[in-house]
Protein backbone atom coordinates (compact mmCIF):
# COMPACT_ATOMS: atom_id res chain seq x y z
CA UNK A 1 0.00 0.00 0.00
CA UNK A 2 2.94 2.45 0.95
CA UNK A 3 4.86 1.80 -2.42
CA UNK A 4 1.26 1.69 -4.74
CA UNK A 5 -0.01 5.29 -2.78
CA UNK A 6 4.27 6.35 -3.81
CA UNK A 7 4.20 5.57 -6.92
CA UNK A 8 0.66 6.46 -7.92
CA UNK A 9 1.75 10.13 -6.60
CA UNK A 10 4.33 10.44 -8.86
CA UNK A 11 2.30 8.99 -11.55
CA UNK A 12 -0.35 11.79 -11.28
CA UNK A 13 2.24 14.35 -11.16
CA UNK A 14 3.25 13.13 -15.04
CA UNK A 15 5.84 10.94 -14.00
CA UNK A 16 6.24 7.98 -16.86
CA UNK A 17 8.87 6.04 -15.88
CA UNK A 18 10.60 5.98 -11.96
CA UNK A 19 13.74 4.23 -11.16
CA UNK A 20 13.76 3.44 -7.57
CA UNK A 21 16.87 2.00 -5.67
CA UNK A 22 15.98 -0.40 -3.32
CA UNK A 23 18.46 -2.29 -0.99
CA UNK A 24 15.66 -5.67 -1.07
CA UNK A 25 15.57 -6.09 2.44
CA UNK A 26 13.12 -8.48 3.17
CA UNK A 27 9.82 -7.79 3.98
CA UNK A 28 7.80 -9.18 6.61
CA UNK A 29 4.84 -10.63 5.89
CA UNK A 30 1.29 -11.08 7.42
CA UNK A 31 2.39 -15.06 8.64
CA UNK A 32 5.26 -14.34 10.14
CA UNK A 33 7.51 -15.17 7.06
CA UNK A 34 9.61 -13.26 4.79
CA UNK A 35 9.43 -12.29 0.94
CA UNK A 36 12.44 -12.31 -0.37
CA UNK A 37 14.26 -12.10 -3.74
CA UNK A 38 12.40 -13.76 -6.47
CA UNK A 39 9.29 -13.34 -4.23
CA UNK A 40 10.01 -10.03 -3.97
CA UNK A 41 10.37 -8.64 -7.87
CA UNK A 42 7.35 -10.38 -8.52
CA UNK A 43 5.66 -8.12 -5.15
CA UNK A 44 7.17 -5.37 -7.35
CA UNK A 45 5.35 -6.15 -10.45
CA UNK A 46 2.05 -6.97 -8.78
CA UNK A 47 2.36 -3.06 -7.32
CA UNK A 48 3.04 -2.26 -10.89
CA UNK A 49 -0.02 -3.81 -12.31
CA UNK A 50 -2.08 -1.82 -9.76
CA UNK A 51 -0.98 1.70 -10.17
CA UNK A 52 -1.53 0.42 -13.99
CA UNK A 53 -5.09 0.28 -13.76
CA UNK A 54 -5.17 4.16 -13.10
CA UNK A 55 -1.95 4.79 -15.42
CA UNK A 56 -1.37 2.73 -17.53
CA UNK A 57 1.83 4.06 -19.34
CA UNK A 58 3.43 3.97 -15.73
CA UNK A 59 6.79 1.72 -15.45
CA UNK A 60 9.13 0.98 -12.14
CA UNK A 61 12.66 -0.06 -12.74
CA UNK A 62 14.76 -0.76 -9.81
CA UNK A 63 18.96 0.09 -9.04
CA UNK A 64 20.20 -2.77 -6.43
CA UNK A 65 21.99 -0.94 -3.86
CA UNK A 66 24.27 -2.07 -1.00
CA UNK A 67 25.38 0.19 1.66
CA UNK A 68 27.96 1.47 2.41
CA UNK A 69 28.85 0.61 5.96
CA UNK A 70 29.05 -2.97 4.06
CA UNK A 71 31.91 -4.86 4.28
CA UNK A 72 33.89 -5.66 0.90
CA UNK A 73 32.29 -9.05 0.83
CA UNK A 74 28.87 -8.32 1.88
CA UNK A 75 28.53 -5.45 -1.40
CA UNK A 76 30.22 -8.68 -3.52
CA UNK A 77 26.85 -10.77 -2.25
CA UNK A 78 24.57 -8.10 -3.07
CA UNK A 79 26.17 -7.76 -6.63
CA UNK A 80 25.92 -11.08 -6.98
CA UNK A 81 22.29 -10.77 -5.71
CA UNK A 82 22.00 -8.33 -8.27
CA UNK A 83 23.29 -10.46 -11.31
CA UNK A 84 21.34 -13.20 -10.47
CA UNK A 85 17.99 -11.07 -9.94
CA UNK A 86 18.74 -9.73 -13.53
CA UNK A 87 19.01 -12.90 -15.14
CA UNK A 88 15.18 -13.60 -13.95
CA UNK A 89 13.68 -10.31 -14.18
CA UNK A 90 15.81 -8.57 -17.13
CA UNK A 91 13.22 -6.06 -17.65
CA UNK A 92 13.20 -4.82 -13.70
CA UNK A 93 17.01 -4.32 -12.85
CA UNK A 94 19.10 -1.61 -14.34
CA UNK A 95 21.31 -0.98 -12.47
CA UNK A 96 23.53 -0.73 -9.64
CA UNK A 97 24.93 1.73 -6.38
CA UNK A 98 26.45 2.51 -3.14
CA UNK A 99 23.98 4.40 -0.63
CA UNK A 100 25.53 6.43 2.66
CA UNK A 101 26.82 9.24 4.23
CA UNK A 102 29.70 9.48 1.66
CA UNK A 103 32.00 11.97 4.24
CA UNK A 104 31.41 9.07 7.18
CA UNK A 105 31.58 6.24 5.42
CA UNK A 106 33.90 4.27 3.20
CA UNK A 107 34.87 5.79 -0.75
CA UNK A 108 33.86 3.76 -3.69
CA UNK A 109 37.08 2.50 -4.47
CA UNK A 110 37.26 0.42 -1.49
CA UNK A 111 34.39 -1.63 -3.09
CA UNK A 112 35.91 -2.15 -6.78
CA UNK A 113 36.98 -5.88 -6.30
CA UNK A 114 33.10 -6.49 -5.71
CA UNK A 115 31.61 -3.39 -8.29
CA UNK A 116 33.68 -4.59 -11.32
CA UNK A 117 31.23 -7.85 -11.09
CA UNK A 118 28.33 -6.25 -11.76
CA UNK A 119 26.42 -7.38 -14.84
CA UNK A 120 24.16 -4.41 -15.01
CA UNK A 121 25.11 -0.59 -15.00
CA UNK A 122 26.94 0.92 -12.17
CA UNK A 123 24.83 4.56 -11.39
CA UNK A 124 27.10 5.69 -8.68
CA UNK A 125 26.54 8.26 -5.82
CA UNK A 126 29.32 10.49 -5.74
CA UNK A 127 30.17 14.12 -4.21
CA UNK A 128 27.05 14.16 -1.74
CA UNK A 129 29.30 16.15 -0.15
CA UNK A 130 30.56 19.82 0.94
CA UNK A 131 34.08 18.89 1.26
CA UNK A 132 37.06 18.97 -1.19
CA UNK A 133 38.46 15.28 0.41
CA UNK A 134 35.52 13.56 -0.63
CA UNK A 135 36.91 11.93 -3.61
CA UNK A 136 33.86 9.71 -4.95
CA UNK A 137 33.21 11.42 -8.41
CA UNK A 138 36.47 10.55 -9.28
CA UNK A 139 36.37 6.65 -7.96
CA UNK A 140 32.65 6.81 -10.16
CA UNK A 141 34.35 7.90 -13.08
CA UNK A 142 37.43 5.36 -12.81
CA UNK A 143 34.17 2.59 -12.60
CA UNK A 144 33.30 4.15 -15.77
CA UNK A 145 29.68 4.96 -14.59
CA UNK A 146 27.48 6.61 -17.36
CA UNK A 147 25.37 8.07 -14.24
CA UNK A 148 26.86 10.03 -11.24
CA UNK A 149 23.94 11.05 -8.09
CA UNK A 150 24.15 14.26 -7.02
CA UNK A 151 28.39 15.73 -7.66
CA UNK A 152 27.44 18.77 -5.45
CA UNK A 153 31.19 18.62 -4.55
CA UNK A 154 32.17 18.73 -8.04
CA UNK A 155 33.48 22.27 -8.08
CA UNK A 156 36.34 21.31 -6.73
CA UNK A 157 37.50 19.03 -9.79
CA UNK A 158 37.64 21.27 -12.63
CA UNK A 159 39.40 18.53 -14.47
CA UNK A 160 36.90 16.00 -14.02
CA UNK A 161 34.09 18.44 -15.27
CA UNK A 162 35.51 18.31 -18.57
CA UNK A 163 36.04 14.79 -18.45
CA UNK A 164 32.30 14.63 -17.23
CA UNK A 165 32.00 16.99 -20.55
CA UNK A 166 33.86 14.48 -22.84
CA UNK A 167 32.16 11.36 -22.57
CA UNK A 168 28.91 12.75 -21.56
CA UNK A 169 27.99 11.46 -18.14
CA UNK A 170 24.77 12.47 -16.82
CA UNK A 171 24.36 13.89 -13.55
CA UNK A 172 21.54 13.19 -11.33
CA UNK A 173 20.75 16.28 -9.40
CA UNK A 174 18.70 16.30 -6.51
CA UNK A 175 18.22 20.44 -5.70
CA UNK A 176 15.57 20.12 -3.26
CA UNK A 177 16.85 17.46 -1.09
CA UNK A 178 20.21 19.06 -1.15
CA UNK A 179 18.82 22.24 0.15
CA UNK A 180 16.71 20.10 2.61
CA UNK A 181 19.78 18.19 4.42
CA UNK A 182 21.81 21.06 3.70
CA UNK A 183 24.07 20.28 1.58
CA UNK A 184 23.55 23.91 0.05
CA UNK A 185 22.19 26.60 1.75
CA UNK A 186 20.12 28.59 -1.01
CA UNK A 187 18.88 27.13 -4.55
CA UNK A 188 20.39 30.22 -6.23
CA UNK A 189 23.86 28.80 -5.48
CA UNK A 190 23.35 25.78 -6.22
CA UNK A 191 26.58 24.40 -8.02
CA UNK A 192 25.10 22.58 -10.36
CA UNK A 193 23.74 25.66 -12.00
CA UNK A 194 26.96 26.09 -13.35
CA UNK A 195 27.58 22.59 -14.44
CA UNK A 196 24.98 22.58 -16.65
CA UNK A 197 26.06 26.43 -18.25
CA UNK A 198 29.22 24.66 -18.57
CA UNK A 199 28.05 21.98 -20.88
CA UNK A 200 27.72 19.15 -17.97
CA UNK A 201 24.30 16.84 -18.94
CA UNK A 202 22.12 16.63 -16.09
CA UNK A 203 18.35 15.06 -15.55
CA UNK A 204 16.31 16.38 -12.30
CA UNK A 205 15.53 13.43 -9.19
CA UNK A 206 13.34 13.99 -6.53
CA UNK A 207 15.35 11.82 -4.04
CA UNK A 208 13.65 10.89 -0.84
CA UNK A 209 10.14 12.82 -1.32
CA UNK A 210 8.69 11.57 2.17
CA UNK A 211 11.21 12.83 3.44
CA UNK A 212 10.95 15.96 2.03
CA UNK A 213 7.46 16.52 2.06
CA UNK A 214 7.32 16.28 -1.99
CA UNK A 215 4.62 15.08 -4.21
CA UNK A 216 5.95 14.24 -7.88
CA UNK A 217 9.38 16.07 -9.43
CA UNK A 218 7.31 19.47 -10.56
CA UNK A 219 8.47 20.65 -7.13
CA UNK A 220 12.32 19.94 -8.04
CA UNK A 221 11.40 21.83 -11.82
CA UNK A 222 9.51 25.39 -10.27
CA UNK A 223 12.81 25.50 -8.11
CA UNK A 224 15.21 25.60 -10.61
CA UNK A 225 12.95 27.16 -13.23
CA UNK A 226 12.98 29.94 -10.54
CA UNK A 227 17.00 28.97 -8.81
CA UNK A 228 18.56 28.85 -11.74
CA UNK A 229 17.45 30.50 -14.41
CA UNK A 230 16.51 28.68 -16.95
CA UNK A 231 14.33 28.58 -19.72
CA UNK A 232 11.98 26.44 -21.19
CA UNK A 233 14.87 24.93 -24.10
CA UNK A 234 16.43 23.94 -20.64
CA UNK A 235 13.49 21.78 -19.44
CA UNK A 236 13.15 20.19 -22.27
CA UNK A 237 16.94 19.63 -22.46
CA UNK A 238 16.32 18.13 -18.99
CA UNK A 239 13.66 16.28 -19.40
CA UNK A 240 14.66 14.43 -22.55
CA UNK A 241 17.92 13.28 -20.85
CA UNK A 242 15.75 11.37 -18.26
CA UNK A 243 14.69 9.59 -21.42
CA UNK A 244 17.81 9.04 -23.37
CA UNK A 245 19.90 8.17 -20.27
CA UNK A 246 16.94 5.78 -18.43
CA UNK A 247 17.68 2.29 -18.12
CA UNK A 248 15.21 1.16 -20.69
CA UNK A 249 15.98 -0.06 -23.91
CA UNK A 250 16.55 2.03 -26.95
CA UNK A 251 13.47 0.88 -28.64
CA UNK A 252 11.42 2.42 -25.36
CA UNK A 253 14.00 5.27 -25.08
CA UNK A 254 12.05 6.03 -28.54
CA UNK A 255 9.12 5.21 -28.28
CA UNK A 256 8.85 7.27 -25.16
CA UNK A 257 10.43 10.50 -26.94
CA UNK A 258 8.31 10.00 -29.28
CA UNK A 259 5.37 10.92 -26.95
CA UNK A 260 7.52 13.44 -24.77
CA UNK A 261 8.19 15.40 -28.01
CA UNK A 262 4.08 15.13 -28.88
CA UNK A 263 3.02 16.19 -25.20
CA UNK A 264 5.73 19.15 -25.74
CA UNK A 265 4.25 20.66 -29.04
CA UNK A 266 0.71 20.06 -26.89
CA UNK A 267 1.97 22.30 -24.12
CA UNK A 268 3.75 24.94 -26.16
CA UNK A 269 0.62 25.28 -27.93
CA UNK A 270 -1.50 25.55 -24.87
CA UNK A 271 1.09 28.59 -23.65
CA UNK A 272 1.07 30.14 -26.83
CA UNK A 273 -3.19 30.20 -26.56
CA UNK A 274 -2.42 31.98 -23.31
Amino acid sequence: DYYRSGLEALAMDGIQLVEMRVTLDPVLSEDGSYIRDEALMNLYRSIIEDVNQSFPLFNLRLIVCSRRKSTLEEVRLQVERSNHLKSLFPDMIVGFDLIGNEDNEPRTMVFVPALEMSRVPLFLHGGESRFPGNNNIRDAIVLNTHRISHAVNLYYFPALEKRLIQYQTMLELCPISNLALQYVRDLRFHPASGYLQRGIQGVLGSDYPAFIQSRGLTDDYFATYLAWGLDLRSLKKLMENSITNSGLPQSYKNQNLRLFHQNWIDFISLVNKL
